[in-house]
C-alpha cells in the first residue's frame, strides 16, 4: 500500500486524551496515554470474576466530585472463593514499564473494597462509608497483564460502590508538558501536505505530541512519498530539538540515503538525518553542497526490524551536543567533515519527513510514529519514553 497518512498521534508524555478528567480540572494529574477502551469509563466491557454478578446504574450524581456521570456498581459475592469480583484487562506491560492507575470510589456499602492491579500492587483500600481517589503508580517487574481490579475485602463479601473515571495510563507526567498537559505551543492549526506520487492531499494536524507533530507512514520501493511539514514557527532555526522515530526500514531506500527528515532543502542549507546503505543512522549539517559535517552511528540497524531511534541535538551541532540512541542505547558516533561547514539560517527551508525535496531519497519501510520536540530530552526521559513505546506498540502487535 503506497501512501502517507496522518494517523492517530502517539499520545504520551502528559497529553490528556479520551476525555480524561480528574476532579474539576480536566487535565490535572494526567500521567500519559489512557489505554482504557471506549466505553470502559462507564464500566461497560468489564468482567465479573469468581461467579459474581455486577449491576451497573449509570449517571449517578456525586456533588463533591462535581459530576453526574458516575456509575453505581453493586457486585455479589459469587462463589465466595476469591476477593476479586470485577476487573478489566487492557493489554500487556513489558518489564520495567511504568503505568498509573486511577479511579474515584465512594463506598456506599457495608464492606470495604480494595482497588489494585494485576500484581496486587498499591494501597487501594476504601473503607465502608468513605470515599477517595485511588492512585497507583507501578513499574512492572515482569511482562504481564495491565489490569484494574475491584476486590472485596474478603472472598465472602460483595460490595456496593459509586465509581468514576477509571484510567490506566502508560508513563508518568513529564516535566516538559505544561500543568494543563498541553504543549507549550500547539501546532494543531497547521495544515500539512502529504505528497503522494506527484499528487497532494491536505490533512489537519489535529493532534500533537510534545511541541510538534506525530504521523505514520508506509511506503514501498520507487515511491517518492513524504510529509511536508512546512517552514515557520517551531521548526525554524531551533536551538535544540529531539526527534523520535519508531521505524522499520526494509532496505536502504531511494538513492541509498533514506531520509528520516530534511530541513536543508534543495540548496543543502540546514540539517538532515538519514539511514545510509549500511543501516547506520546519520545526522548532517550543511551550508551548501560540499560543505558539511556528519555524525554517524558505529552500529547499524537490521533491515526489516523495528527500532526506536531518537536523535537529539542543539543548533550549533558540536560533537558533544549530538546524541543518537537506538532502542534507548546511546550510540558511539564517528564524524566526517568536508569543506567548511557552518551554521546557516534554515528558515527558508521546509521540513520534510521521509524524503528530501528532490524526491529521490525516500525512506523505504514503515514509520510507525514520528514525533518532534524543541526540547532536549534528558536521559531519564528517553529511558521512560522507550519503555512506553515498547509497551504501546507491543499492544498493537509490533515487537521492538
Amino acid at each position: 500500500m503506497n501512501h502517507l497518512l496522518m494517523a492517530e498521534a502517539q499520545k504520551y508524555c502528559g497529553l490528556p486524551r479520551n476525555g480524561l478528567q480528574m476532579c474539576l480540572d480536566p487535565y490535572k494529574d494526567t500521567y500519559g496515554k489512557n489505554i482504557m477502551p471506549v466505553g470502559s469509563g462507564k464500566f461497560i466491557g468489564w468482567n465479573s470474576y469468581d461467579g459474581s454478578v455486577a449491576t451497573l446504574t449509570q449517571n449517578q450524581t456525586v456533588e463533591e466530585w462535581g459530576t453526574s456521570e458516575a456509575t453505581r456498581i453493586q457486585c455479589t459475592a459469587g462463589n465466595s472463593t476469591n476477593p476479586l469480583k470485577y476487573l478489566i484487562s487492557v493489554g500487556t506491560a513489558i518489564i520495567g514499564s511504568t503505568h498509573a492507575k486511577t479511579i474515584w470510589i465512594k463506598n456506599i456499602g457495608t464492606n470495604n473494597v480494595v482497588i489494585t492491579g494485576a500484581y496486587n500492587e498499591g494501597d487501594g483500600t476504601v473503607v465502608a462509608g468513605s470515599q477517595r481517589k485511588v492512585t497507583i503508580i507501578y513499574t512492572a517487574p515482569i511482562q504481564g497483564y495491565l489490569q484494574l481490579k475491584i476486590c472485596s475485602d474478603v472472598a465472602t463479601n460483595g460490595f456496593d460502590i459509586i465509581a468514576w473515571r477509571p484510567q490506566i495510563n502508560l508513563g508518568q507526567l513529564y516535566s516538559y508538558a505544561l500543568p494543563s498537559g498541553r504543549p507549550s505551543n500547539p501546532l494543531n492549526n497547521y495544515k500539512n501536505q502529504i505528497v503522494q506520487n506527484g499528487s497532494s492531499l491536505d490533512t489537519d494536524s489535529n493532534d500533537v505530541s510534545f511541541t510538534g507533530l506525530s504521523y505514520q507512514m508506509n511506503t514501498t520501493a520507487n515511491t517518492d512519498n513524504y510529509l511536508l511539514v512546512a517552514k515557520g514557527g517551531e521548526y525554524d532555526n531551533q536551538s535544540t530539538f529531539t526527534c523520535i522515530f519508531v521505524l522499520n526500514a526494509t532496505a536502504s531506500g531511494g538513492g541509498d540515503y533514506a531520509r528520516l527528515f530534511d530541513k536543508a532543502g534543495a540548496a543543502l542549507a540546514g540539517i538532515l538525518a538519514y539511514v545510509d546503505v549500511n543501516g547506520k543512522i546519520n545526522l548532517s549539517r550543511y551550508n551548501g553542497a560540499g560543505n558539511y559535517k556528519t555524525w554517524t552511528t558505529t552500529n547499524a540497524i537490521a533491515w526489516g526490524t523495528t527500532y526506536i531511534v531518537i536523535i537529539k541535538a542543539s543548533r550549533n551541532l558540536t560533537d558533544g551536543a549530538v546524541e543518537i540512541s537506538i532502542n534507548g542505547v546511546k550510540q558511539t558516533l564517528t564524524t566526517l567533515v568536508l569543506g567548511t561547514p557552518a551554521i546557516v539560517d534554515d528558515s527558508t527551508q521546509n521540513l520534510l519527513l521521509g524524503n528530501r525535496p528532490a524526491a529521490d531519497r525516500y525512506f523505504l519501510g514503515d514509520f510507525y510514529s514520528v514525533d518532534w520536540t524543541s526540547k532536549l530530552l534528558t536521559d531519564s526521559e528517553v529511558t521512560s519514553l522507550v519503555k512506553y513505546l515498547k509497551t504501546y506498540w507491543l499492544n498493537k502487535g509490533v515487537t521492538i
